[in-house]
């Protein structure tokens, strides 16, 4: 990210940036807007592919597994990095909440679903490792569910995960 004059603007350009700045500007972002600003310029893709920034994106979604890996003394692998943990992770995360929802959608009949199979569902949830209110929101709580995944999804957040629910008034 060398400097270059810029003939529309003698501040410079975004690309102008050092590269530790940008760096620490996409560490502050969320995933999809990391993805999206790393499709702006060359210089950004540098930023946003940086270990740095895919280590904190991974640590805030999977806190549990990233402290046992770290307990453990393992890491991103330097051939692997954190880009390529965070979306192997990510996948094994979308498969088993996957099943969740195939059961909750096999096991549904006229827009009902039995107690047994609801609560069965919210077992399936509380056993995996480490599903957050992230994966929650991503893989549950979505307008392209039904209304019973949803309904999962929010009493998972409050009963497991603890999230207040609150009232504006």
């Amino acid at each position: 990210m060398g400097l270059s004059p810029s003939p529309s603007s003698p501040e410079g350009r975004w690309d102008d940036l050092p590269d530790d700045i940008a760096i620490a500007i996409a560490s502050r972002l969320q995933e999809a807007d990391v993805c999206a600003l790393g499709g702006c310029s060359r210089s950004w893709r540098r930023a946003c592919d940086a270990n740095f920034v895919w280590e904190g994106l991974f640590r805030r979604r999977w806190p549990v597994t990233a402290a046992a890996m770290a307990a453990g003394g393992a890491g991103a692998s330097r051939a692997q990095g954190w880009k390529a943990l965070y979306i192997n992770n990510h996948g094994r995360t979308s498969v088993a909440i996957s099943r969740v929802v195939e059961f909750v959608e096999s096991s549904t009949h006229n827009g009902s679903l039995e107690a047994e199979c609801y609560l069965k569902a919210m077992s399936d949830l509380a056993l995996m490792k480490d599903i957050g209110f992230v994966n929650v929101q991503f893989f549950l709580l979505s307008r392209n569910r039904s209304a019973i995944i949803n309904l999962i999804g929010l009493h998972y957040s409050i009963a497991y995960l603890h999230i207040l629910v609150s009232y504006d008034s």
